[in-house]
């Protein structure tokens, strides 16, 4: 038995806290690479952002690209033919609803504004003038004027905008189309870049990443489209105008996920206030809260829950990061980006309990390093 080390009167550190310190440090350099990348990401956005859209739009139709080739389509033909149906449908979406929902653009602002002023009145004088929504109404539109930038308009002119937004679309467009053909081949090359020990692990993370990506996006889309079908289904039947530019703004909002619900259904109810007073305003309330329910009960458990696992406070702290860098943007991105996360460590941990399984027992005389035990 080993003497225990001469003690010169230096106080030993507790174990507690060398551990806090270990993973402060840790954390501190992790903040600093996130908020590093972060930044590259927002200052390259005309490039990072098309990239990022058709990643998932990528992950939401790879199964049937996958499919297509299965069936013995050449890679190239899949892609295209992908690119062709989804071309197609918001083709036609846009040529059914867009027409409408651009003519009714403003008489939705001036009904969500006129029932916003005659809330007080309908809410039995609850100390709050009509004076006082309206100068809150105006002050927020004033705010949003002044901070456009906050959600991705930028202090640039508009033609800049409009050059920047068609240089993206043109790029998303080629990359889109070399995601869907070349995807395996690309991730492959990405994975050749690391040591040779890791490839296994970063091969099955991006993997678990990219698979979670897609369940949530998908999963996602058919939530949105259950909110704006049940919302704008509640108005046309109470008979409440501008049922149609609510439900596409509706199915839009719902990719944000909490907030989204929240506007959505108060954009509705004040329209159908300033419309049709205060009794089919509570039934579009209690329409668009049943939705909601449905949607947080049902759907998206069974839907999105199972097949990305993110508790609630983490969607809420990603929602808040993503805000507080890149505003609206970012508040769209980061559930994603925190599915993506998710799948990843996942794919982690099945690695590492697959790999545990097949490593010797420790008194296995086969394990290099290891002594054989003597009976």
């Amino acid at each position: 038995m080993s003497a225990p080390p001469p003690d010169h009167g230096v106080p030993r550190i507790p174990d507690g806290l060398q551990l806090l310190t270990a993973w402060t440090w840790r954390l501190l350099l992790l903040t600093v690479a996130a908020v590093a990348l972060g930044w590259v990401f927002l200052r390259l956005a005309i490039i990072t952002m098309p990239l990022f859209v058709c990643l998932l739009v990528t992950s939401a139709v790879w199964p049937g690209v996958a499919a297509l080739r299965r069936w013995g389509l050449p890679p190239a033909l899949a892609a295209f033919v992908t690119l062709a149906l989804l071309a197609g449908v918001v083709a036609v979406a846009a040529a059914l609803i867009g027409p409408s929902v651009v003519d009714q653009a403003g008489d939705l602002e001036s009904s969500v504004r006129a029932g916003a002023n005659d809330l007080p009145d309908a809410l039995g004088g609850l100390g709050i003038s009509e004076q006082d929504v309206e100068n809150a109404v105006d002050g927020a539109s004033d705010s949003l004027r002044d901070n456009a930038s906050a959600i991705g308009l930028g202090l640039f002119d508009a033609a800049i905008v409009a050059a920047n937004i068609a240089a993206g679309f043109l790029l998303g467009v080629v990359v889109l189309f070399f995601f869907l053909k070349d995807g395996p081949d690309l991730w492959a090359a990405v994975v050749r870049l690391v040591p040779a020990e890791t490839r296994e692990l970063v091969d099955r993370g991006g993997h678990g990443a990219f698979d979670s990506m897609s369940r949530y996006v998908r999963g996602q889309a058919v939530v949105a489209l259950v909110d704006a079908v049940g919302v704008g289904l509640a108005m046309v039947i109470v008979g409440v105008p501008l049922a149609l530019p609510v439900a596409v703004l509706t199915f839009f909002l719902a990719f944000i996920p909490f907030v989204g619900a929240i506007v959505s259904g108060l954009i509705a109810t004040l329209v159908a206030l300033a419309t049709g007073g205060v009794t089919d305003a509570l039934i579009i309330l209690a329409a668009v809260t049943a939705v909601q329910q449905l949607e947080g009960d049902v759907l998206y458990p069974l839907i999105v829950g199972k097949a990305v696992a993110l508790h609630p406070v983490v969607v809420l702290v990603g929602l808040g990061v993503g805000a507080s860098l890149a505003g609206l943007v970012g508040a769209i991105v980061a559930v994603p980006f925190a599915a993506a996360f998710t799948g990843a460590a996942a794919a982690r941990r099945e690695w590492l309990q697959e790999r545990g399984s097949r490593t010797p027992p420790p008194d296995d005389p086969a394990r290099p390093g290891v002594p054989a035990t003597t009976g």
